[in-house]
């Protein structure tokens, strides 16, 4: 059976600003982006592994580590507010006169230091059996979003859901719901270069357990990616 072509697009910019340079600040003594490169590696899924980059120092620690840097991404969607979908859509058409037969693209997010080279195979695997425009990785809420609430320092509490303030219901009573994890997202390339609504009926998701994924966006996160990866390293010594 021919294998089906497959590329990985890392988006890493190197204007970051909640954590300097996040994307090569050493994570256990090493560049950050080198853990989604050597799982990209690992997984043995893909034709290319090609980051996005408006940054020189990260095209360097990028190649260093086994991925291709074949062009630099403009500054004009390398902002703090730049959708995914746009940097997705630009590299896809940069990379389309090289790679006319791909039949998937893998937007592989550079900080995914838990995640592992099982999880792109499975939900490779999950994509090519199932018609959906995305498969990306999900985690389940750990409490209902209906329980929560905003808070105004001046005016207290405000529930998310005031409906739902005076039932009975208990926390398992709701029903189970879903987030994105930050990690990746699987989608055809024309999906990619058409810029198709990511958050609809035709996406769905892929499970993700809670030691495999922390969303980093703050030294918190930071922080607790580093704690859960120590525990992961730990257990999988024994």
């Amino acid at each position: 059976m021919k294998k089906k072509r497959c590329i990985a697009i890392i988006p890493a910019r190197g204007g970051s600003k909640r954590i300097k340079k996040k994307n090569i600040k050493l994570f256990f003594n090493l560049p950050m982006i080198s853990y989604a490169i050597n799982n990209a590696i690992n997984s043995k899924l893909f034709d290319e592994i090609i980051v996005s980059t408006d940054d020189l120092e990260i095209k360097k620690i990028a190649k260093k580590f086994g991925a291709s840097v074949p062009f630099l991404r403009p500054k004009k969607i390398s902002g703090n507010f730049t959708p995914m979908l746009d940097v997705m859509s630009h590299a896809v058409k940069m990379i389309t006169p090289q790679y006319k037969d791909v039949f998937a693209i893998c937007c592989l997010f550079p900080a995914t230091p838990l995640l592992e080279p099982k999880d792109l195979r499975n939900s490779f695997n999950f994509f090519c059996k199932k018609k959906w425009d995305y498969i990306f990785g999900g985690l389940k809420y750990s409490h209902p979003p209906k329980r929560g609430f905003t808070l105004n320092r001046k005016k207290g509490l405000k529930m998310a859901s005031p409906e739902n303030v005076n039932k009975n219901e208990r926390t398992q009573d709701f029903i189970t719901t879903y987030h994105d994890s930050g990690q990746f997202y699987w989608a055809k390339p024309y999906t990619w270069l058409k810029k198709k609504e990511i958050f609809s009926k035709k996406s769905t998701i892929y499970l993700l357990s809670e030691s495999s994924a922390t969303d980093i966006d703050t030294i918190d996160d930071w922080k607790y990616a580093e704690f859960k990866y120590a525990i992961k390293k730990k257990l999988n010594k024994h």
